[in-house]
């Protein structure tokens, strides 16, 4: 949904083959859509066998788009 600053997305996020929903602004800066937010790693299966425990690397790791229009 559009806002004051850009679009309210909602929707779902795969990777590797794992879908959870996700949320996040997309804000419009004139040329480009910008859009950041941080994801639990271990949801995804990522690094589970390196680092199950996130000892070494946090379970939290963020996704930051910048779209071109």
């Amino acid at each position: 949904s559009m806002t004051e600053d850009g679009y309210q997305v909602r929707g779902d996020l795969t990777i590797k083959n794992i879908t959870n929903p996700a949320n996040f602004m997309l804000i419009d800066d004139g040329d480009k859509l910008l859009a950041s937010f941080d994801i639990n790693r271990l949801t995804y299966q990522i690094g589970t066998e390196s680092d199950p425990e996130a000892e070494w690397v946090s379970k939290i790791i963020s996704i930051s788009m910048l779209i071109n229009k």
